[in-house]
């Protein structure tokens, strides 16, 4: 039998500027870990000195299965969570950019504000009259 090394096919995909690696890899690789378990890749980010790539690779060739396939599919998911991380950024930068110097959207008045209002005037009621107490009142009173 012969020694067969893995077989590896791999791809990188450049991130500088776009958005923050701790970002993009998430609390204990929350956001990486999801992509490579579906496309059966491994993800690995090599940090260097003015560049940050981002190694797709394929260690194991799975019979009747193109690699290529599955390194475009994780790749295509890859740069989908940089848009969506790119987006929350910019977001976060527009509220923080107000003249008001406001970190906060506005508040949005409640969906059910009727509903709101009505359930308010019959805990007041309910508040104001209460109608065992003046019957225990009475009930003493005329015990004596």
């Amino acid at each position: 039998m012969e020694n067969q090394s893995p077989f590896k096919v791999y791809t990188a995909i450049e991130t500088t500027n776009l958005v923050d690696i701790g970002k993009l890899i998430g609390h204990k690789g929350c956001n990486l870990k999801p992509i490579a378990t579906r496309t059966g890749t491994n993800i690995h980010v090599d940090k260097k000195e003015n560049e940050e790539l981002v190694i797709i690779k394929i260690q194991v060739k799975v019979e009747n299965d193109s690699s290529d396939k599955r390194i475009k599919e994780a790749s295509y998911q890859m740069m989908q969570l940089v848009e969506d991380l790119t987006k929350k950024e910019e977001k976060k930068v527009r509220f923080s950019d107000d003249d008001n110097h406001q970190h906060v959207p506005p508040r949005t008045p409640p969906r059910n504000q009727r509903d709101f209002d009505s359930k308010e005037r019959r805990n007041n009621f309910n508040q104001e009259t209460s109608y065992a107490t003046n019957s225990r009142q009475v009930r003493y009173f005329n015990n004596i």
